[in-house]
């Protein structure tokens, strides 16, 4: 592919094709427009590049080449590449800023991020150490370097990173998982659910970010499952990102985002802040000189959405699927979208992607099912599940949504099947008990077992919509209960 045509429009399409063409092996390592003779490092062109973010590049080039023997604007043009997701050109910035000042922690902590995500393992864990060595009392450090070691399978050595980092910040829940992902790979899952517990109890828990807390029910998932427990799960489908923790170190490549980052960055404040018509204007001024921008769509899309503007958040969402065609969770926001606009064919539509891209994608699997159902799809439905099934996802739901159909279609005997089938995957599942209890309760020869099951119903979920209409075909429930539509 000609580099000329990686490089599209502004900043975030032209640093999304120089991640592909570096991806590819492509790229040079140093050498770029009017930096090339000076042997730093830079992307092979600056064509479509943001204004703002060229000029950033250029004036921290123009200081290591008028001072080339001082770490620190090794540094500053290391961040700046940093800042902007370059980080071919950002790790040998910090490994010069190193040999020319191997007594800064900071410099060390850039060099152990870049050599880690480069899969430099050993120069990694000795640039970890080096930081944790120079600057023993700064827990992140101790925390980044323990991640890293459970992610290398090495999860006894990790321990004593986020027991430091605790000793450092007790309220560091970011090492309070870490500690818990550390029994699981150890085998361990008593001891998992019992830290689990005393983070959720501790001072950590004050504050706790919505990503610590979809991290902190997937584990706890992992080892209910892993004792035999799986019943006792929450809920499913749970895939939040392992959450990072206070860092202000990282935080710091902040300060030198420009153009557009700076711009997203802004918006995401003001949407925290509640500035949300503020944000939108912001965006939309932004979109008239970046169009193939994919990050900027999505911050409009939301914007869009938390203004209650759920047409033009469709739309932003769509605009920004388009440019990451193969991302699933994007194609299934476009569908929420779309489906709070009233737009339920085009949310079909949006969902059917979903599932091309990523047929592991449950929560799309499932959505659409019920919206098929919503559209009084039968066929449709039992189509949709046995692509789900296909794709490796299997969930109670989708066989009460199959059962459903499958009453809509006359086929009792086959929908009671489905709904038994949704009871084996989930026992607390109040609907597969209440398309048991249905069905049973309409057959002359199944009706005790329809009434063991209502029964369950009864039990599981006091409010659940059929529960009127299914006691007056049941009446008074008997003393004796048992395991429910099983013959």
């Amino acid at each position: 592919m000609a580099p000329n045509k990686l490089h599209r429009k502004p900043l975030g399409g032209a640093l999304t094709c120089l991640v592909l063409l570096l991806g590819c092996g492509e790229g040079a390592a140093g050498g770029g427009g009017d930096l090339k003779e000076l042997s730093i490092p830079a992307p092979p062109s600056f064509e479509g590049f943001d204004q703002a973010l060229q000029a950033a590049c250029r004036e921290a080039a123009d200081e290591v080449r008028a001072r080339p023997a001082e770490a620190r604007n090794w540094v500053r043009l290391g961040m700046v590449y940093e800042a902007h997701a370059m980080h071919d050109y950002a790790g040998p910035c910090f490994e010069q800023a190193n040999l020319l000042d191997a007594d800064d922690p900071k410099i060390w902590y850039r060099l152990a991020i870049s050599r880690a995500r480069d899969g430099k393992v050993e120069g990694a864990l000795t640039a970890f150490g080096q930081t944790s060595a120079l600057a023993p009392d700064y827990g992140p450090g101790h925390r980044r370097r323990a991640r890293f070691l459970v992610d290398l399978g090495r999860a006894e050595e990790a321990r004593a990173g986020f027991e430091r980092a605790l000793e450092l910040d007790s309220k560091d829940m970011s090492a309070e998982l870490g500690l818990v992902q550390v029994q699981l790979e150890l085998g361990n899952a008593e001891e998992a659910l019992r830290l689990l517990g005393k983070a959720a109890a501790g001072p950590a828990a004050e504050g706790m970010s919505r990503g610590a807390r979809i991290f902190a029910a997937r584990l706890e998932a992992l080892a209910l499952t892993r004792l035999g427990r799986a019943e006792e799960v929450r809920g499913s489908g749970y895939s939040g990102a392992r959450p990072g923790g206070s860092d202000p170190w990282q935080r710091e490549l902040a300060d030198y985002k420009v153009g557009g980052s700076a711009i997203l960055m802004r918006a995401d404040r003001m949407l925290k802040g509640g500035r949300i018509a503020q944000a939108i204007e912001l965006l939309e001024g932004q979109l008239e000189s970046e169009r193939d921008e994919p990050r900027l769509y999505r911050r409009l899309g939301r914007a869009y959405g938390l203004a209650g503007r759920w047409q033009d958040a469709a739309q932003s969402m769509w605009a920004a699927a388009e440019l990451e065609p193969d991302d699933g969770e994007l194609w299934l926001a476009v569908a929420a979208a779309r489906a709070e606009a009233g737009d339920r064919e085009g949310a079909l539509v949006a969902l059917e992607r979903a599932v091309v891209v990523d047929a592991s994608l449950a929560a799309a699997h499932l959505a659409r099912t019920e919206l098929l159902l919503e559209l009084g799809r039968f066929a449709a439905v039992l189509a949709a599940c046995q692509a789900a099934s296909a794709g490796g996802v299997e969930q109670a739901q989708l066989e009460v949504a199959a059962g459903k159909a499958l009453i809509e279609l006359g086929r009792p005997s086959d929908s009671l099947e489905r709904f038994r089938r949704a009871v084996a995957h989930d026992e607390g599942c109040g609907d597969a008990w209440a398309g048991c209890a249905l069905i049973l309760l309409e057959d002359g020869d199944g009706r005790a077992l329809g009434l063991e099951a209502l029964g369950r119903l009864r039990a599981l979920d006091p409010q659940h919509p059929l529960l009127p209409s299914l006691n007056a075909m049941g009446g008074p429930m008997p003393a004796e209960r048992t395991q429910g539509g099983e013959r």
